[in-house]
């Protein structure tokens, strides 16, 4: 193989491979078979199942955030075996083809049940769907978003490890990602409204 034919070569898989990437980050969805974007319905389950302190707004915020963050979950990615040890560990699978799953889950019980759309639902309506989607599932304090086991689960998981969600909690600008200033550090944390 001649020096052009590599370059070639390179320049084309190159691209192939660039176009592949790009299409597993369509702007409002996941490609590739990740598709538990289903926006309407993640957003509907956000504004059922995150705090009402938030507003609107604020979960919409939330559950934008959350797609960001999993269409860029590498999942099952090799994790760094540590000091002195030969066991190759993987992080957790990626979990957006099961949540997407399970939306559909909600979709389909909502039709069932209501003979409507989950997303058409009253906030009381879709919890009593969601609670009966989680009746099963052992539940063990909040973990890691990505080793949840419901779609739920992990939007929730994902939104308690925030700043926001400790600010929210304690009602206080604490910020707890950030570095206050030392002349500060033994003052109360400022006082927050609505968020």
């Amino acid at each position: 193989m001649t020096d052009a034919d590599r370059r070639t070569f390179l320049i084309r898989t190159t691209s192939v491979l660039s176009g592949l990437t790009a299409l597993r980050f369509v702007p409002g969805g996941l490609a590739l078979g990740q598709d538990v974007s289903q926006p309407v319905a993640l957003r509907a389950l956000g504004h059922a199942v995150l705090p009402s302190e938030l507003g609107p707004e604020g979960r919409d915020r939330v559950v934008a955030q959350f797609q960001t963050w999993l269409r860029e979950f590498p999942g099952d990615v090799e994790l760094s075996p540590g000091w002195g040890s030969a066991v190759i560990r993987h992080g957790p699978p990626d979990p957006g083809p099961r949540w997407t799953a399970q939306l559909e889950d909600l979709q389909e019980a909502a039709r069932r049940e209501f003979q409507t759309s989950f997303t058409t639902l009253s906030r009381a309506q879709q919890l009593s769907l969601v609670r009966s989607e989680l009746s099963g599932i052992e539940v063990r304090g909040v973990g890691s978003p990505a080793e949840a086991r419901h779609v739920a689960l992990g939007l929730l998981a994902f939104f308690y490890r925030t700043p926001e969600a400790t600010n929210l909690c304690y009602r206080a600008e604490i910020h707890p990602e950030a570095c206050r200033p030392l002349g500060t550090a033994g003052e109360k944390p400022a006082p927050i409204g609505r968020i």
